[in-house]
């Protein structure tokens, strides 16, 4: 027995959805499609990036986490907390590190973190946040 020829619309006979009428395409196949077409370009960069060297960047719209991060620690960085008693600094640190205290105090223990900030008080030490400039300070002579 042999097999006899379907017709030209036979799902049998069709290789892809792009060969239906666009009426009988469901979402599904075209997102299945689409699927597909990203997954072969992705394929076709993969092996044209192996045999022709590093992969070129797109520009992509949104945020830039790395930017935003490294400008605020930069800038953390340039910005300094003082803390003086009668005049003399008792201590000075980078507001990122001060950050990162803060945070580490407020997570494992609130109470630390109240109470070193009541001591601050109770001392009467003065507190000063201090602004360097993008300028290298002058050099230091000793003598």
């Amino acid at each position: 027995m042999t097999a006899r020829p379907r017709p030209p619309g036979h799902p049998a006979v069709l290789k892809t959805s792009t060969d239906l009428p666009q009426t009988a395409r469901s979402a599904t196949s075209r997102s299945q499609e689409r699927n597909l077409n990203t997954v072969e370009n992705q394929n076709q960069n993969n092996n044209e990036n192996r045999n022709g060297g590093p992969e070129p960047r797109e520009h992509r719209p949104g945020v830039d986490v790395g930017a935003i991060f490294h400008g605020l620690w930069a800038e953390g960085n340039r910005r300094r907390l003082v803390l003086r008693h009668q005049g003399e600094t008792v201590l000075r640190l980078p507001m990122t590190i001060v950050v990162i205290i803060l945070l580490v105090l407020l997570w494992q223990s609130p109470f630390l973190l109240v109470l070193g900030i009541a001591l601050i008080f109770f001392l009467r030490l003065q507190v000063v946040f201090e602004r360097r400039s993008n300028a290298a300070p002058p050099p230091v002579h000793r003598d």
